[in-house]
Formats: structure tokens, sequence, C-alpha cells
């Protein structure tokens, strides 16, 4: 423990006869020089109308205010983990590697914080809770100058997203919440070092598999929780001869919980490919985090586009292989059509992929989904696969 003072509830904590919940003035004077600005309030409390201030907030966001576009934003919730992450990352680039999976994905760690804030004033083992999450932050390298970031991004992308729902009053509240938790969270990260966080992970071939002539199926075994969706990559760290060479991998599989491994298909076009493709089990590259500028978030069907249409040149179609079989395991939720148009020079050189790619090793097989061959894109084919392509999402 990081502070010389008892983090007891009775000797940390206030709570009034209305239920405002505060910090005792001795813990408060111990640790108020040691807390960043701005949360080093001189009595950070919580009370009753703070509490229905973030509560009615946070409604709101997740129903989308006036700064929300559904075009643009996909959905409510997502434009908030998205606005949130992506000014974190550039405002605190370490962090970026204590954060692997997809941001959408991190989204259900920042509802987690989100949740603390709503209910602080309610939560029996509020102090236990705090420093449990200290404790643990502690061991993956979280440092306080992080805590300051995430809370100073955390408030300003809530006021981006709330648009018109924003008040001084409701920033005030959720200063309130943020510095009670940050101070009942300094005896532990006042004093204990966190340790270092590593900008990669190691992750190991454990089978590499020929799917063609040149392409091969590799699967990849890391110790760390990822979380990803349809059409995210792996960005990896490859120790080539001439030095560490970092490449973008489409991810081919779908996470399980417990089994820390993924599979991609590679094809051997390129230097790095080459030798990815060269390497045999027991062989590690550097694994780094989950990225992508297009993927299917399979837990929202309703905010998916209805009708897709893919068109792929050559080894492209993989990922939307895999999307398109993300789509067909949301079947009885998502009710659209996928057409895919794979563009190759022979029908053979895009069936390997089509068989390898899914995860049952075959063709996909789903009613709504059709996958054509063609030698060049043209629109008179676009129009004889896809006949309602105006009304696709290309």
């Amino acid at each position: 423990m990081g502070g010389a003072i008892s983090t007891k509830g009775a000797d940390v904590m206030t709570v009034s006869e209305d239920g405002e919940i505060g910090l005792t003035e001795q813990f408060t004077a111990y640790f108020k020089d040691q807390v960043p600005a701005p949360f080093n309030l001189d009595a950070p409390m919580v009370t009753r109308a703070h509490e229905a201030l973030i509560k009615d907030n946070w409604a709101n966001i997740v129903k989308g205010t006036s700064a929300f576009n559904e075009a643009k934003h996909v959905t409510p919730t997502k434009f908030m983990y998205n606005s949130f992450y992506q000014a974190l990352f550039v405002t605190s680039q370490p962090l970026r590697a204590l954060f692997r999976s997809g941001m959408t994905a991190q989204g259900k760690s920042l509802a987690g914080t989100l949740n603390t804030l709503v209910t602080i004033i309610n939560g029996g083992d509020f102090v236990d809770t705090v420093q449990a999450i200290a404790e643990r932050h502690l061991t993956y390298g979280v440092t306080k100058d992080h805590y300051t970031d995430f809370g100073v991004i955390l408030l300003s992308s809530l006021e981006a997203v709330s648009g018109d729902k924003w008040s001084d009053d409701v920033k005030d509240a959720y200063l309130n919440a943020y510095s009670l938790c940050y101070y009942m969270m300094m005896p532990i990260i006042a004093g204990d070092a966190p340790v270092e966080i590593p900008e990669s992970i190691p992750a190991t071939i454990v089978k590499s598999v020929p799917i063609s002539k040149t392409g091969k199926k590799i699967t990849l075994k890391y110790n760390f929780p990822l979380r990803y969706y349809p059409g995210d990559a792996i960005w990896l760290g490859l120790p080539l001869p001439k030095g560490e060479v970092r490449r973008h991998f489409c991810i081919t599989g779908f996470p399980v919980d417990g089994v820390f491994e993924l599979d991609v298909v590679i094809e051997d076009v390129s230097e790095s490919s080459h030798w990815f493709c060269s390497q045999s089990p027991g062989a590690t590259v550097n694994l780094f985090w989950i990225e992508s500028d297009l993927r299917f978030e399979t837990d929202a069907p309703a905010a998916l586009p209805q009708h897709v249409v893919f068109v792929s040149n050559g080894f492209a179609c993989i990922p939307f292989i895999t999307m398109a079989e993300g789509l067909s395991r949301i079947k009885d939720k998502w009710k659209g059509t996928v057409v895919s148009l794979q563009i190759a020079p022979t029908a053979d050189y895009v069936d390997a992929f089509n068989i390898a790619v899914p995860t049952a090793g075959k063709k996909i097989e789903w009613d709504a989904y059709k996958a054509f061959h063609a030698t060049e894109v043209t629109a008179a084919k676009l129009k004889q696969i896809a006949p309602n392509i105006a009304n696709a999402t290309l």
C-alpha cells in the first residue's frame, strides 16, 4: 500500500443522512497535494442530485443526443466509446498497449467505469471495489498520470457526445464522482510502482497450414484476452533479418472466451508475408493490438446495413469472407442479404479462400449469401448479381 493512513471505509468515507457521500477531512488532506488537477478537489462528494444528473445524462447519451449522427456514429453508445478511445490514445499513447482489443470491444470496459460513477452513491462496498480495481491496474502498468489522462478525456468526451444535454451542473457531478474515485485509489497508486506496460506481447505460431500454392492459414497463441469483430485486423511485428516490420493482418476467426488464439490467412506476396509464411510452429511474432477501418459490429444487429455488396480483388476477399460468416452467425437476428463479387484470374484462386477462411473449413452455406467470381468489375455484372445494389451498402 502506498499511503500511511487507514483505508477502512469508516476511516475514509463520510455518509450524511440524505445519502451524500464524501471523504473524511484527514484522508482528503493527506492526499490532496498528490492528486493532480482538476481532480484535487478540496472536498469531493457525490450527492443524490449528482447521482440523478449522471443517470439522466447517461440515459440521454444512450438514447442519442443532438450530437449523435446515426449515419456517422452507428449507435449512440459506440459514438461515446469511439470518441473516448480515439482521444485517449492520442493523448496517452502508452495506454494503447493496455487496451489491445478493438476500440468498440473496449467499450465494455468504459461502460464499467461509467456504471461505477452512476452507482457510486449506492455502493456498500465502494471502498473495496475501487481499491481492488487500482490494485489490478497496477499489475497492468497503469500509473497516476494515466488516471489523470483517462479522467480528463472522459469528461471532454462526455461533453462532446452530450450535445445540448451538457451543463455546468452535469460536469460538476461527473467531476466529483471521478475525483472521489481518484482519491480512493490514492493509497494504492501513490506509492506502489506499477509494472511497465510492454508495447507488444509475444504471440507464438502454433499452426501453419497451406491452403493454396501461395497461401497459408496461421494460428497464433498469446496470453491476453482479445476482443474483436468480423473485419478487424491484428497489428503484428515480424522480426525480419533486417529488423522488425509491422503489418496488419485480417483476423479470420471469432473470439472465444478463455481461448487466447486467433487465425490469419496470408497470401505470400511480399517480403514480410513471405517471412511469415515460411515460419514453422514455435516461431514468435510481436502482437500489438486490434485495428480496423471496416468491421461489422455483430453485437448490434439493428445498426448493421440490411443489404451488403462486397467487391474484392485477389486475396482482398479474405476480410469480406469473415464478415459474411459473422453475419451468418447472427442470421436469427439479422435478416439482410450479402452478395460478394470476387475478382481474380480464376475461380480456383478465390475458392481456396472461400474454403479455408471460414471457421468450418468449407464454403459458407447460407441462403442469404451469394458469392460470384469474375475477372473484372463491370456495371453490368454488378447489376446482374445485385439488382437492388442502389439500396445496398457497397
